[in-house]
């Protein structure tokens, strides 16, 4: 019974260990994310990007949102998240991430998130 106490405690040990392991993994990936690269391009919308490489931590993401006029007795008159965007810091270009879902999904690492209606 004492063999498996012993057994049992030194698993949770190793457990612990682990667990604090992959946590402090889990924050050095979130850092590398955070260091991702965007570049400022060019969009129909807003036109001609400068092509500067910017780092995500470091830029605002902006939550556009779509509203949906009210129809019938229950539907509509709501909004609607729509595409992220970015101001390019070094020209003022308005980037659309519409198109590049590689980093959209990585806009809880910008620096700040505005809301956008």
């Amino acid at each position: 019974m004492r063999n498996h106490s012993n057994m049992l405690n030194g698993l949770l040990k190793k457990r612990k260990t682990i667990v604090e392991l992959l946590r402090i993994v889990d924050s050095m990936i979130k850092v590398e994310k955070a260091n991702t690269r965007v570049t400022c391009e060019h969009n129909c919308t807003h036109g001609k990007g400068c092509g500067a490489e910017h780092v995500i931590s470091e830029l605002e993401y902006i939550q556009t949102h779509w509203y949906e006029e009210p129809y019938g007795c229950t539907g509509g008159a709501m909004w609607h998240e729509g595409e992220g965007n970015f101001i390019c810091p070094s020209c003022g270009h308005r980037n659309r991430l519409y198109n590049r879902p590689e980093i959209d999904v990585l806009k809880d690492l910008f620096k700040s998130k505005t809301d956008e209606h």
